[in-house]
């Protein structure tokens, strides 16, 4: 999810498609524009998991794991303010020390965007990548990318 605040900030979701062990989780993204100005504009970014997987949050404990990392290139004038991963929930595994941090289920990460004064207006891409490591009770696949991309319509303020 990407959130809209005071000022020109946007407010972006979409449901992204990951792709592991040879198959992929269904997206669904948006097609229509998302209106930015002023702190206005709206659509959906979830990830939705099968139950029986999980990915390693942004911050795992096992520096072995792959962290989940979301990375985007705004457009000209547009600038990435912070982002915001949800909070991990522990998964007791055997033969692990401690608790892995993942993220399960539906999983939504905020991405607070600023839209400058220089900004051009009219439709803009906001491309990025979603890095992350799907496992399930018995093994961790491969890590794998997700390229995201959503459209923003930039309005005069």
């Amino acid at each position: 999810m990407f959130s809209v605040g005071l000022g020109r900030r946007a407010f972006v979701e979409s449901l992204v498609a990951l792709p592991f062990a040879g198959a992929s989780v269904s997206a669904q993204t948006s097609s229509s524009p998302v209106k930015v100005a002023a702190g206005s504009g709206r659509q959906n970014d979830i990830i939705k998991l099968p139950e029986d997987i999980h990915i390693q949050s942004n911050k795992p404990r096992d520096p072995l794991l792959i962290a989940t990392d979301l990375t985007l290139k705004p457009p000209a004038g547009v600038t990435i303010d912070h982002i915001v991963y949800p909070k991990s929930i522990d998964l007791t595994q055997p033969g692990q020390r401690q608790p892995l941090a993942v993220f399960s289920g539906t999983v939504t990460i905020d991405a607070f965007l600023r839209i400058g004064a220089d900004a051009d207006t009219g439709e803009s891409t906001l491309a990025g990548q979603l890095r992350y490591q799907a496992c399930d009770a018995m093994v961790c696949f491969p890590p794998a990318r997700a390229d995201v991309q959503w459209t923003l319509r930039i309005t005069p303020r």
